[in-house]
């Protein structure tokens, strides 16, 4: 890996912020010094890598001679995932906060007793949920000969990952629950783009200058 490669891996890492709680992350974009095929022929390799199933992980919203835009699912596990104590909570993002490869995702939820009568508290049902599935939408245009842009933002959750959570809640005697706080963090994501793009796929940098990433 050359030191242009570093450059760009370093960036990426250095740039990584944790948004959040009922918003996703800020788009991020950034200018790769490699010709725009070269980084379009690599796009369903790269979202094979990411949605790590047998499920279509790609679909293709438009394609043309100078850009193209995607939809990518990224699968994953977090076993941390749903949790339903506040401070548990905001200890694992002020942890993420460190971690550029932490999970993509934490969500809180809160439940009640279906019956505000009861004296004696029923028993919780634990929620069983740690798979994810989350859309990014992956944009690249051709800048010049060896100088692409790619854009990442976060779309939402896939719907087989939104209907997992619905049923869950719903099988439970007891209570009622509810997502009241959900934070998503781009920066894994975009290392795994980085790793897979330049490490994997050895779509590098090609020029003598790398280009920091642009919001």
């Amino acid at each position: 890996m050359n030191k242009y490669t570093l450059i760009f891996i370093s960036l990426i890492i250095a740039t990584g912020k944790l948004f959040g709680q009922a918003a996703g992350p800020e788009f991020y974009s950034v200018k790769l010094m490699v010709s725009f095929d070269r980084v379009k022929n690599a796009i369903p390799e790269l979202a094979a890598r990411l949605g790590k199933s047998n499920l279509p992980s790609l679909g293709t919203l438009y394609e043309n001679n100078s850009s193209a835009a995607y939809t990518i699912t990224e699968r994953n596990n977090n076993p941390h995932l749903l949790v339903d104590s506040e401070k548990e909570y905001e200890k694992l993002l002020a942890d993420a906060r460190t971690d550029p490869y932490s999970p993509s995702i934490y969500m809180l939820y809160k439940g009640e007793p279906k019956d505000k009568t009861t004296t004696v508290l029923p028993p919780k049902k634990p929620v069983s949920i740690s798979a994810y599935g989350l859309v990014w939408m992956v944009t690249i245009k051709k800048i010049g000969d060896k100088e692409t842009n790619l854009l990442v933002t976060y779309k939402g959750e896939a719907k087989t990952f939104s209907e997992k959570i619905r049923r869950e809640f719903e099988s439970d005697t007891y209570y009622d629950k509810k997502i009241v706080k959900s934070s998503v963090d781009d920066r894994r994501v975009r290392n795994m783009i980085s790793d897979i793009l330049l490490k994997e796929l050895c779509v590098d940098q090609e020029a003598t200058t790398a280009l920091s990433p642009t919001r």
